[in-house]
């Protein structure tokens, strides 16, 4: 598994790195003309979405059919692409994380903005689970299969799932512990996709 990683993250290295220079500039331009780092509801969800980009290696390089003559169980291969993808989305929105979490703690925002970073996390990985799914369910297509539906409905979805759950627990007030249960919840979705993506790529037509 770590070596399979290990390639997945070499065959994507120079659109990581991309992605990784395009925030750090996004980031260094919104400090040096605002003084401040405020990137938006939205634009934090879409770099969420990175991991999608990442694995375009599969089309462009045929490497999912090179996969055919390598000794690798094909539940393998599907596990380690769904670990490649969580791990990435956990390396961008965790300093996210960080940050939003020091500024709550001076005070510059409330528990329920700071607790934004679960949204994220949950439609950002549903949405990449998803994509890994359709895509693995078909190779042939030659498509990753994210659709708008996958982008913005879950954002959408989750975005009242976790109102209405953090409006419970705020009754209570212990809002915060109420942004544990989103990101629970959009684990167990991307683990019921990757079980339909092992079970259907066994049988894909390349």
């Amino acid at each position: 598994m770590i070596s399979l990683l290990k390639i997945h993250f070499y065959l994507s290295r120079k659109l990581l790195f991309t992605a990784f220079l395009f925030i750090i500039g996004l980031i260094a331009i919104q400090w040096v003309i605002l003084r401040e780092i405020n990137l938006g509801f939205v634009t934090i969800y879409f770099i969420s979405l990175t991991p999608v980009l990442s694995i375009s290696y599969l089309l462009e390089n045929h490497f999912i059919r090179k996969f055919r003559v390598m000794p690798i169980a094909p539940k393998d291969f599907v596990k380690s692409l769904f670990i490649f993808s969580l791990l990435q989305i956990l390396i961008i929105l965790l300093p996210i994380g960080i940050y939003q979490t020091i500024i709550y703690s001076d005070n510059q925002i409330e528990a329920f903005e700071l607790s934004f970073i679960v949204i994220f996390f949950t439609a950002g990985i549903a949405s990449i689970g998803s994509m890994l799914k359709n895509y693995l369910s078909n190779p042939s297509q030659g498509t990753k299969s994210i659709s708008i539906w996958s982008i913005i409905g879950y954002l959408f979805i989750f975005t009242i799932v976790h109102f209405f759950i953090m409006l419970i627990f705020s009754i209570m007030d212990i809002k915060l512990m109420g942004a544990i249960f989103l990101p629970i919840i959009g684990l167990i979705v991307y683990y019921q996709y990757y079980k339909t993506a092992v079970t259907k790529f066994k049988t894909a037509e390349f």
